[in-house]
């Protein structure tokens, strides 16, 4: 195989600005609130799931919780008063489950409009969010959707030595030999797509350990 075959990139454009930094300039960037979504839903998600909730209702917890963020999302500042946007986010779930819960037990049976509204997203200031820090699972499935994110146009073998040798932890030269290529091309691939992650999520990921 051919090394620019495999670190091919269909032209990825200069970053000048983080997917945070995007994402909190507004909701007329469409395509940076999309890869924001995609990156956090399925972590959200998981947590519903270990509160309890079936699938249609953490479907409904998910639209919840990212309706609370849109709207506030340009308030939040990484480190202020030891508030991180993952700890922010888990409040944001954990009232949105709370609120489900309610409504479906009838304590807020009849109630409408925008009190009701503003029950149901009930947004803390992300300063004050507590966070007791992420799993070595949740950083995993957060690394994993940013690869995702940012390889979705690249060749499958690229997302498949990056994700071995990065989240999965593999040998260089093992995943070499099992893909048939050069172990400098294993190591290409996981320099350039470091460089492009901490560009485009370092606010968001956790790139310390790799």
């Amino acid at each position: 195989m051919i090394d620019g075959d495999v670190l091919d990139s269909k032209g990825w454009p200069p970053t000048s600005l983080s997917l945070l930094e995007r994402v909190r300039r507004g909701p007329t960037d469409a395509a940076a609130w999309q890869k924001f979504v995609a990156l956090y839903e399925p972590l959200v998600a998981s947590w519903c799931r270990a509160d309890g909730l079936q699938a249609a209702d953490v479907e409904d917890v998910c639209q919840d919780v990212f309706r609370g963020v849109c709207g506030k999302i340009a308030a939040f500042e990484r480190g202020r008063a030891g508030g991180t946007l993952r700890g922010w986010l888990r409040t944001i779930t954990t009232n949105a489950v709370i609120n489900l819960g309610r409504r479906k037990a009838g304590h807020q049976a009849g109630a409408g409009g925008s009190d009701a509204l503003a029950a149901m997203l009930a947004v803390p200031d992300p300063a004050t969010s507590a966070d007791d820090g992420p799993t070595v699972e949740e950083k995993r499935l957060l690394l994993r959707q940013a690869v995702t994110g940012i390889l979705q146009d690249v060749q499958s073998q690229t997302r498949e030595i990056f994700c071995r040798v990065v989240v999965d932890r593999q040998a260089p030269a093992d995943v070499a030999a099992d893909l048939n290529v050069a172990v400098h091309v294993v190591y290409m691939v996981k320099s350039r797509v470091l460089k492009r992650l901490r560009d485009e999520y370092a606010d968001l990921i956790d790139l310390d350990d790799t």
